[in-house]
């Protein structure tokens, strides 16, 4: 399969089905380079040089067996061939004729190229060829001579042009006859080293070793051998390895600017030895050796210091990758020493690299995004190390509590500046730290056991992205070291945090980063801090701290939490966390002991539950003091710090006392309260509440009472007028210093808001809220109620125009907020119906962690609402020019838009990154189907659709997306660790776009954008009601698709064959189309998509019905949706070929296709007629025969038959046949008269069977019936006998089949008429009676039709048979009975129509099938035997004949003569 589509039938649909696997793009046109580029290869078979058609004067051949020889300066050679450019054909050469350097070598047979070994007492003589170049399929010798101390002779082959050997041989050999081998020095020195000389192929072109399979050719395998002690060396402009195997026991270099080596290399036996590669080198095959150097030379063996000599020297930079994801690079070594330019794990590549050392100036190891590459052991000492793809250092079984102890050797250290990790690093311990400044930044994802921060210089871990996190066991700050957390990023430490006496510090400095340690350390003295300028940090174990070990420093924007203990490191005891701005959140199970200003509090806020607040008090106060003072251990700067009380429920009489604690000791108007419900005194928790006071002295409870910011979840607001219960009409939050009453200053949180439910005296407007002030309203919904309303008000009715005015809630201020739901993280869900009328004038609308339902929704320009995580928001019309964002798992449903607007809609999606979390449930945006195309009110602004996002158009059913999804077998796959059941197929982070009706203006932006049944963002129809698609204005960053593709949906030009469809209205840059169709090919120029119809045999050879495929889409009549289910049919074959891949796959579908329409012949329905029919034939013959040498009597005889046959035909239709078992009997009546010496009968058959077919694909069934009704007779001469048959035989063959483009059945009856006559001859030879017998035999046979989608036609074949043969036979009698051995050999050729015609309704195609055998031969044994006036017998036949026949038939009968 494609990246795209897949073959499916539906059986639902009874249609062929294309199935797009990446939910973004359709792909058409590689489908049909691929289909023809296998059968290109499959023509073209393998790749062989080959002598070629022409030639130049200076091309030379030496074809396969001939052998041409250099041994140093004496050329041998016989039966090369060069070029007669006169007779211009290829002529022989000149025996022992040299090669020169204008020589251009054509290689299919041997050359050898080899020292000239030394004769008496002259030397070696050294060989060079030099010639052009080189193109060879067949064997290359290059020989080495003797091997000498120094100076030994080389040989080498040399071209000025290209060396492409892609077949074949290449040999580096040591020479066998050689009196003087390779040898290394003696341990004393008193005798030198000796080696070969160096052998090699050298081009000042490119070389090529073996070649890949690619369109127009097939693979061939170049084998590459280096004798033991030879150093051998292949050198060009560029090496490209393309498919070469490797025996190499010397040593072997391949030297160029640039090599490519796609083949696979192992070391092992037969392959051990050294290679190198010198120049930049690019590894896309598999390779695995035990060591490898980057660098110049390698490395001397040096036992105490840990080095060896390497097995691979890459003098170079290097890099693993493959261009193809289906067959990913891979590069596996037990020690990587990278001392110079870089080692790079690139895209579509593994690396499995062992110990690995990057040591030298300027140097790097690098995993590219979509590379991963495993380390045991890696050091930085020198150079950097950049992670953007997956990067695992020894993270084995170590468990964060014992990784440091259990490991005195660190995994990973960091000794440089400059490394990054954008995408992923796992690791066991790490160090980073060294003599000179070592950091390592993160912006993607770690996870380490053990992390250490030490060095003689600024040693710094740095989580500063956003999205960045690093998950640490331990963290332990050392000398110099430090860790920053900025810009969203994320540290967790899951063990302890400990800080030594000597420097360091972990800062979090940044919006939206996050610390969240468990037990964190300081020794006694450490000058070490944990600061929070911007961001959170939360220490969930014992802190043991110094004085301002813990700081908050950082306005409103800092925050740090403390669930556990906190105590003293040493002597100082105060002063151990400190507050000087933004928040301190001391959790409910926090400890801070029971001495004295622990905690010092400057300004800012501080978050405590009421237990600890009230704990620990000053035991020198009075009982009353006590009433009004707080912990002791925390030291307050009255009036700069608020308290806010953290527990989720109070009584009314606790947020009381607790008021008059914090009153007195942080000063007036301190205090607020985080909690969510309110008891009585007796427990009772209120659902309702006023929100001011009730009356104007010792007012009630009220929610006016908490003086601050209000969090109550679950209790509904009443609002009343100050100082009296009437209900209001209306409500200002942020509002302060009003004179209506109004007015609420604080941020005001509660399940719904009641107002007046009756008329109001005088009331002249419905119910009007507004947030104002930088504050927001948030109305929680109701946990249980699915229906609550949020806003209960008196329906206002205008008298004028007796229209309904709803409530108004206006959003007024940049930084105020209108809030639906829960928007902490994880809450429950909740509902509501807000009816109101709500205008973002400024500020904000969020909804979260709910189902809401809002009645109508303005947004003004430039401003914005939000559904986030988990919130659905239906808007019954939208209005405005702002924008509406989908983020998180938000749903958001448009069911109107109204008359005007241009808002807005971005679904943002989720994040690009593979490694970025992602949402199980799709986000998309719905919007209702408009009711006119020209209403102003299908017009939006803008859709903008990011990464994985989903846009649905046309309805407000909560299941379209999971039943468009499932109707087209669309998969999505958002990359998490959740069972997810869309999670077969990962998923292109694009756009899906399904849309009826939306005109989405100028400012679309999408990274893909596919029309479904010529519906995309924009949908009008023509004239005729055809869907048709434009996209105004907007851009399409990647591909186009069109899929479902109709003939009608495009105009189309005549003169050019051209169909177009307008996507833009504005002049647009050319853009790749893919259309998902093989029939059709296009691309899109200037908005307008251009499609043009593909040549049938081209896209799908060999395809039965290419002649109707053709026509159809020449004609423009094809369509996926057609009421023709032919049309239909072939438009889905033709999208469904799209998606494969090979030819072999289109020849199985096709062959699936055929086999299934044609099942009623390929089961055996014609055959079954004809082999039913044969027997009933043989059972009145065998009465009618005087073959037998039995008496007739005068008289009637009533006979019975019974008979059973196995036929076959294994080949009879081809490459296909059938095979039949036949079970039925016979029942007769006839009268012999004596006087003429003549019988006249008839008789009656019915029979069963069982069968299908032999050889196809589809297995094919065939479950079939018969019933026969004859008449007979024959006339006895004296020395012949004449038979006569006139009978009618009917069929019915319940035909079923299943295979890969559906279920097929069908029930087809068939009628035969048949008319036989022969005659027999009896002779007698001895005491055996000769009977030679002819005949002639006549049938007709009619075929009905089939209906169905494969429907066909009426088919009536005439058959002729004329049998021809002998019978011989004995009679003797025994005990009574007259007993006649019998044996028949007939040969029965037939003529006539043989064939039958399958004729498809509604197509010109017909299917020819050869049902008739021509000349089976049968041989029968049969034994009779008669006694007064009954006769039994019994019979065997065997059939046999071409095509695979064979045919066994039993039968038995029985007569009786009155």
């Amino acid at each position: 399969m494609n990246k795209s589509f897949k073959v499916v039938f539906s059986k639902a649909r009874s249609a062929l089905m294309v199935v797009n696997e990446a939910t973004s793009s359709i792909q058409a046109k590689g489908t049909k380079t691929v289909i023809a580029a296998a059968a290109a290869a499959m023509i073209a078979g393998g790749a062989v040089a080959a002598q070629p058609e022409t030639g130049a004067t200076s091309d030379v051949y030496i074809g396969t067996g001939v052998v041409h020889s250099l041994t140093g300066a004496a050329t041998t050679s016989k039966g090369n061939q060069i070029w007669d450019t006169t007779k211009r054909v290829w002529k022989t050469a000149e025996e022992n004729k040299a090669l020169v350097a204008e020589s251009t070598v054509i290689l299919d047979g041997t050359l050898n190229v080899g020292v000239k070994l030394a004769e008496g007492s002259a030397g070696d003589t050294q060989a060079t060829l030099a010639i052009t170049s080189l193109e060879s399929t067949g064997v290359v010798n290059v020989t080495a001579g003797n091997a000498a101390s120094s100076a030994a002779a080389t040989a080498k082959i040399t071209t000025t042009q290209h060396a492409d050997l892609i077949g074949g041989q290449l040999n580096f050999l040591a020479n066998p006859k050689a009196t003087t081998k390779a040898a290394a020095a003696s341990a004393d020195g008193s005798t030198q080293a000796k080696t070969y000389g160096a052998l090699s192929l050298e081009s000042t072109g490119n070389v090529t070793l073996g070649q890949a399979a690619t369109a127009d050719q097939a693979a061939s395998v170049l084998a590459v051998k280096v004798d033991k002690d030879i150093s051998a060396t292949i050198k060009g402009a560029s090496v490209n390895v393309k498919n070469a195997t490797f025996a190499n026991e010397g040593v072997l270099t391949l030297e160029a600017n640039q090599v490519a080596f796609a083949s696979d290399y192992t070391k092992g036996a037969g392959n051990d030895g050294q290679l190198t590669v010198s120049g930049s080198s690019t590894f896309s095959g598999n390779v695995n050796v035990d060591s490898v150097k980057v660098g110049a030379t390698r490395s001397d063996t040096n036992t105490q210091a840990g080095t060896v000599e390497e097995t691979v020297l890459l003098n170079g930079a290097v890099e693993v990758s493959s261009t193809d994801a289906k067959k990913p690079a891979s590069f596996t070594t037990g020690l990587l020493n990278v001392t110079a330019n870089s080692f790079t794990v690139g895209a579509n590549a593994t690396a499995d690299l062992g110990t690995v050392t990057v040591g030298g100036t300027a140097t790097g190891l690098t995993v590219a995004a979509s590379g991963a590459a495993t380390a045991s052991k890696m050091t930085v000492s020198k150079g950097t190390l950049t992670v953007s793809g997956d990067l695992t250092v020894n993270k084995a079984a170590d468990t964060p509590a014992v990784a440091a102890a259990t490991d005195p050797v660190y995994d990973l250290t960091i000794g440089t500046a400059g490394n990054t990790v954008a995408g992923k690093l796992t690791a066991g311990t790490v160090l980073i730290g060294a003599t000179t400044a070592s950091e390592l930044t993160v912006t993607g994802t770690m996870q380490a056991d053990a992390v250490t921060l030490k060095g003689d210089a600024a040693a710094k871990l740095a989580v500063n992205a956003a999205d960045s996190s690093a998950t640490l066991g331990t963290l332990t700050f050392d000398k110099n070291g430090t860790v920053e957390v900025g810009a969203s990023g994320t540290l967790v430490v899951t063990g302890d945090t400990t800080f030594t006496k000597d420097a360091g510090s972990l800062a979090v400095n940044a919006a939206g980063a996050k610390a969240t340690l468990q037990n964190v350390t300081f020794a006694e003295g450490a000058t070490g801090k944990i600061e929070v300028t911007n961001g959170d940090v939360t220490v969930n174990g014992t802190l043991t701290a110094n004085a301002g070990s813990l700081t908050v420093n950082g306005a409103d924007v800092a925050k740090a939490t403390v669930n556990g203990k906190v105590v003293a490191a040493g002597t100082t005891t105060s002063g151990l966390v400190v507050l000087t701005n933004g928040t301190l959140a001391l959790g409910a199970t926090a400890d801070i002991g029971t001495g004295a200003d622990v905690v010092t509090l400057t300004a800012g806020t501080l978050e405590a539950t009421s237990a600890l607040l009230t704990a620990n008090l000053k035991t020198t106060l009075t009982a009353e003091q006590q009433k009004e003072a707080l912990n002791q251990a925390l030291k307050f700067t009255q009036g700069s710090v608020a308290v806010t009380v953290s527990d989720d429920k109070l009584s009314t009489d606790q947020i009381v006392d607790l008021q008059k604690r914090i009153t007195a000791t942080a000063g007036a108007n301190k205090a607020a309260f985080a909690v969510t419900a309110i008891t009585d005194s007796t427990g009772k928790e209120y659902t309702e509440l006023f929100l001011r006071n009730d009356k104007q002295t010792t007012p009630s409870f009220n929610i006016s009472t908490l003086a601050g910011d209000v969090h109550l979840k679950n209790i509904d607001a009443k609002v009343n007028t100050n100082e009296k219960t009437d209900l209001a009409t209306s409500l200002a939050v942020g509002a302060t210093g009003g004179t209506n009453g109004n007015e609420f200053a604080n941020n005001l949180g509660v399940q719904s808001l009641i107002f007046a439910t009756t008329a109001p005296t005088g009331t002249t407007a419905p119910v009007a809220v507004t947030v104002d002030g930088g504050k927001s309203l948030t109305l929680y919904g109701s946990l249980t109620d699915t229906v609550k309303e949020l806003v209960q008000a008196y329906t206002y009715t205008d008298e004028t125009t007796k229209k309904v005015k709803p409530t108004t809630i206006e959003v007024k201020n940049a930084s105020s907020k209108l809030v639906l739901g829960d928007a902490t993280a994880g809450a429950a869900q909740r509902y509501g119906n807000l009816n109101a009328a709500v205008t973002v004038t400024d500020g904000g609308f969020d909804v979260y962690n709910g189902v809401f339902t809002v009645k109508s929704l303005k947004v003004e320009a430039n401003k914005g609402a939000q559904v986030l995580d988990n919130g659905n928001l239906t808007i019954k019309s939208l209005e405005g020019a702002g924008k509406v964002s989908v983020g998180g798992t938000g749903v958001l449903t448009v069911e109107s838009l109204a008359s005007g607007t241009t808002a807005q809609v971005a679904v943002t999606g989720s994040g690009a990154s593979e490694t970025a979390p992602k949402a199980k449930v799709a986000k998309y945006f719905r919007l209702a189907e408009a009711t006119s195309k020209t209403d102003a009110a299908t017009t939006l602004g803008a859709i903008v659709m990011g990464n994985a996002s989903q846009l649905v158009v046309g309805t407000t059913v909560d299941s379209v997306l999971t039943k468009f999804m499932a109707d087209n077998q669309y998969t999505y796959d958002y990359v998490d660790d959740t069972a997810d059941p869309f999670s077969d197929i990962k998923h292109v982070d694009s756009a899906t776009l399904i849309a009826t009706n939306v005109n989405v203006e100028a400012g679309t932006a999408m990274t893909g954008l596919t029309v479904f049944d010529m519906g995309s963002i924009v949908v009008e129809k023509d004239q005729l009601g055809n869907n048709k698609a434009i996209v105004r204005g907007g851009t399409v960053s990647g591909e186009i698709g069109l899929a479902n593709v109709s003939g009608k949906s495009l105009t189309w030009d005549a003169k050019t064959g051209i169909g177009s469809l307008a996507l833009f209205t504005a002049a647009h840059e050319e853009n790749r189309l893919t259309v998902g169709d093989a029939m059709l090919d296009g691309k899109v120029v200037n908005g307008t998509a251009q499609v043009k119809v593909q040549n049938a045999e081209e896209v799908m050879p060999g395809f039965f019905l290419n002649k109707d495929m053709q026509r159809i889409y020449d004609e423009h009549l094809f369509d996926a949706a057609s009421s023709d289910a032919q049309i239909a049919m072939l438009t889905q074959f033709s999208q469904a070929v799209n998606g494969m891949t090979s030819l072999g796959e289109l020849k199985a579908a096709s062959q699936a296709l055929e086999e299934g329409s044609n099942s009623a012949v390929l089961g055996g329905a014609y055959n079954a007629a004809l082999d039913a029919g044969e027997q009933f034939n043989k059972a009145l013959d065998r009465r009618m025969t005087v073959a037998n040498g039995l008496n007739r009597a005068e008289g009637f005889t009533l006979w019975a038959d019974v008979i059973g046959t196995s036929n076959q035909a294994k080949k009879l239709y081809g490459n296909s046949g059938y095979d039949l078992d036949l079970y039925g009997g016979v029942l007769g009546g006839d009268y012999t008269f004596a006087q003429y010496d003549a019988t006249l009968g008839a008789a009656l058959t019915v029979g069963t069977g069982s069968g299908g077919s032999k050889g196809t694909a589809t297995s094919i069934d065939n479950d079939v019936d018969f019933v026969g009704f004859s008449v007979y007779g024959n006339k006895r001469c004296p020395i012949v006998n004449s038979k006569f048959d006139l009978g009618y035989m009917q069929t019915k063959s319940d035909i079923s089949a299943a295979n890969s483009m559906g279920n097929w059945s069908s029930d087809v009856k068939a009628k035969a008429f048949t008319f036989g006559f022969g005659v027999e001859l009896p002779t007698t030879v001895g005491i055996v009676n000769v009977t030679p017998h002819a005949g002639i035999r006549y049938t007709r046979l009619d075929v009905e039709g089939r209906d169905g989608l494969f429907g066909t036609d009426d088919d009536k074949l005439n058959v002729f048979q004329a049998p021809l043969g002998v019978t011989f036979s004995g009679a003797f009698e025994t005990s009574g009975w007259n007993l006649a051995p019998t044996f028949d050999l007939s040969v029965v050729p037939a003529f006539g129509d043989k064939d039958a015609t399958t004729k498809y309704n509604g197509l010109t195609t017909e299917v020819i099938t050869r049902v008739v055998d021509s000349s089976p031969v049968q041989a029968t044994l049969g034994l009779s035997a008669q006694k007064d006036a009954f006769t039994f017998g019994i019979n065997y036949t065997l059939g046999a004949g071409s095509d695979e026949r064979q045919n066994h038939s039993f039968n038995a009968n029985v007569r009786y003569t009155f």
